[in-house]
């Protein structure tokens, strides 16, 4: 008897699965009508699986394989799925019910089925109370799975199993189907993922035609084939006497001497034709056998492998082609100096994560121009599903308790970037939906560290001189320079994501928060903008900004034409750095609290104003602002509801600082070893100067 062994958590064969599988099982009967049915609530027990071996297609293997399902394995334990109509999936018309009440006993998984009202449901209800409906089929998908190769025993859970056999030791139900017929496990449906309806998997003819000449018989079925196919790859790469099912025929037994003893019968005639026939086929399976190893080793597609197998080359003739497509992977073709173009693809992971971070962006609620394929399968997932799909699709284990695989998705597989993802998606949102007033008045500038930075300010030139004849040589002229000095600092905050979040399913947090981060770094790039021009710090004369030596506030009884017009004209009254002559600054920008909006939107917005006395004169003021430049700032309201300010051009005001130009909040991540989890941060480098106060006028209405 063969020897048993403790088969390991997960071996090197035991591959986590993708497919959607499916299996048969019976109604709770009785005679007729099944002994369970309740008309009052429209139910019915089913046994939805059991741990019988039932025959299905594994995609990992390219074969047929016996599986056991343990009821073991179910994690978690679902308290409800749908209950459809012959596994059709994709639509809600098909769904006839649900499936509750789920739970073990012994080999077998129970559940009550529970029709809904819909006419569909009502129709498969009577249809399994008159008894003409007797088989359903349980949906589930393969979590994790130990595959026992032929001629072993192993120990799992405490039981012996004997190869070749699948024992799925994890799973997740998804759904239950009424089917017409379905009871024969023998006739185990395909995986719904695998093979869509109407669609068959068909060999290429040159391997088919070559497989034939391997022994394969000429009436086999694709399906046939396609296992025949995988043997003789599975027997090229495994030790000698672990080589799948097939077994080469033993040899036949020697004919028994006649009696009375003497030499036995000569064979017919034509066995030496036979021999050689034999000798030529083991020949060729060698060969085959020997490509096949190098196409492995050397990682060649099955397409590329199975070209070379029928071509009839030779092992070398084949090498030599693998030496050469090994080295165009490498790219080291082209010799030595031509070096092609790398091409960049997405393997499975990146499709996978793209589609992840797509379908919990839309579920929370982010716009997704452009969703990735495969974003919808995932949309619907909750944050402790996906942390188990990322760490099957990483190939790691995906069972035991649920604390421990969502700590170990957040250290072994793409969740943890993909969930930074939706939150840097959710942070740039909050950050480009809280637009600020700053960027319609201030100038924008960089710098390259966090050392004072100088920016100087020159003044105006020297007037030209009258050339006489008595004076004819022209002079030099000077510019009078002033120099403003300014930094940026660093504002952020951190961001946490933890296994309580995923196991809470707190996907709304986490996007809820970080959006809120988003807006936080765009009202804080605002307050130090504004700050710049309220905060009325110190210029680089030593002058607070607005001050009496910088002739550049204003007080006015009422904003009317004669208070703006007193405003107007200081501004205008400004003098050039040498103290000698009055320059022009042009007041380009109103910049008000929104408790003046109401007055100074009807006087800029009035054609006319007058009095009794004088009606109907003319508004200079009309058109002074276009609509753009005339700004309410709620920060203003803090700093006095009756103080307006005048500005003149982009850039003689006002300037805002970013680090290298770096304009967008930067977000970080990395492990949280204190939480078990993943910590962010967000982060903006800015800083804000007023750079002349010649271009500034603070204004205050008494009135």
């Amino acid at each position: 008897m063969p020897k048993s062994n403790p088969a390991p958590a997960l071996s090197a064969r035991s591959q986590p699965e993708q497919d959607f599988q499916t299996r048969a099982a019976s109604l709770l009967l009785g005679r007729g009508a099944p002994s369970t049915l309740d008309p009052k609530t429209r139910s019915v027990e089913l046994v939805i699986a059991t741990e019988t071996p039932v025959r299905v297609w594994d995609s990992q293997r390219w074969e047929e394989v016996d599986e056991v399902l343990l009821m073991s394995g179910l994690q978690p334990m679902p308290g409800q799925v749908p209950l459809l109509d012959s596994h059709s999936r994709f639509t809600t018309a098909n769904v006839l019910g649900s499936a509750r009440d789920i739970r073990r006993q012994g080999e077998q998984l129970i559940a009550r089925a529970f029709f809904a009202g819909a006419p569909s449901g009502q129709q498969a209800f009577a249809l399994v109370e008159e008894g003409h409906l007797t088989d359903n089929s349980v949906g589930y998908r393969v979590n994790a799975a130990t595959w026992i190769e032929s001629g072993r025993t192993v120990e799992i859970e405490g039981r012996q199993f004997t190869g070749p056999k699948k024992v799925v030791t994890n799973w997740s139900l998804k759904e239950v189907s009424l089917t017409p017929i379905g009871a024969d496990e023998a006739a185990k449906v395909r995986a719904a993922n695998h093979k869509r309806e109407g669609e068959e998997r068909t060999m290429n003819k040159e391997l088919r035609a070559y497989l034939e000449k391997l022994g394969l018989a000429q009436d086999a079925t694709d399906e046939e084939a396609q296992r025949y196919w995988a043997e003789v790859r599975q027997r090229a790469g495994a030790p000698e006497g672990e080589r799948g099912h097939h077994r080469e025929p033993a040899p036949a037994p020697a004919p028994p001497a006649p009696e009375g003893g003497g030499a036995p019968p000569a064979p017919p005639a034509g066995g030496g034709e036979d021999q050689r026939a034999q000798q030529a086929a083991q020949a060729e399976r060698a060969r085959a056998a020997e490509i096949v190893q190098m196409c492995r080793a050397h990682g060649v597609e099955d397409q590329a492998m199975a070209d070379m197998v029928t071509s009839g080359k030779t092992p070398d003739q084949c090498g030599r082609e693998i030496l050469v497509m090994v080295a165009q992977r490498g790219g080291i073709g082209g010799g030595g100096g031509y070096r092609p173009p790398v091409n960049f693809e997405k393997d499975e992971r990146d499709k996978f994560r793209a589609a992840a971070l797509d379908g919990l962006s839309m579920r929370a609620g982010l716009p997704v121009p452009k969703p990735a394929p495969g974003h919808e399968e995932l949309r619907g997932y909750t944050l402790v599903e996906m942390a188990r799909e990322s760490l099957r699709r990483a190939g790691q284990p995906t069972g035991g308790q649920v604390l421990d695989m969502v700590g170990r998705s957040l250290t072994t597989s793409d969740l943890p970037n993909v969930l930074a993802d939706v939150a840097n998606k959710s942070v740039m949102l909050g950050w480009e939906g809280s637009p600020e007033t700053w960027p319609l008045w201030a100038a924008e500038g960089s710098t390259n560290d966090f050392k004072p930075g100088k920016e100087v300010r020159l003044g105006e030139f020297d007037d030209l001189d009258e050339m006489t004849d008595e004076d004819p040589e022209y002079t030099y002229g000077s510019l009078k320079d002033a120099m403003e000095q300014y930094a940026v600092a660093t504002y952020g905050k951190a961001i946490r994501i933890s296994r309580k979040l995923i196991i809470n399913d707190d996907l709304n947090q986490l996007v809820t928060v970080a959006q809120a981060m988003g807006e936080s770094a765009s009202r804080k790039v605002g307050d130090v903008a504004w700050a710049a021009l309220i905060g009325n710090s110190a210029m680089g004369d030593g002058k607070a900004l607005f001050h009496a030596d910088h002739s550049n506030i204003a007080t006015i009884p009422a904003f009317d034409v004669d208070g703006l017009g007193l405003a107007i004209q200081k501004m205008n009254a400004q003098m050039d750095l040498r103290k000698k002559r009055r320059i022009r600054v042009p007041p380009t920008f109103f910049l008000a609290p929104t408790a003046l909006y109401v007055t100074a939107e009807k006087f800029f917005g009035s054609e006319v104003i007058g009095t009794q006395a004088e009606p109907n004169i003319k508004n200079p003021f009309t058109g002074i602002f276009p609509q753009p430049n005339r700004v309410y700032e709620p920060r203003l309201d803090d700093f006095g509801a009756n103080i307006f300010f005048l500005a003149g051009p982009k850039g003689r005001t006002v300037k805002v600082f970013f680090l290298l130009g770096n304009k967008t909040p930067y977000i970080d991540w990395q492990g949280d070893w204190d939480t078990d989890g993943r910590k962010g941060k967000v982060r903006i480098d800015v800083g804000a100067k007023a750079m002349d106060w010649r271009g500034l006028e603070r204004v205050t209405i008494t009135a």
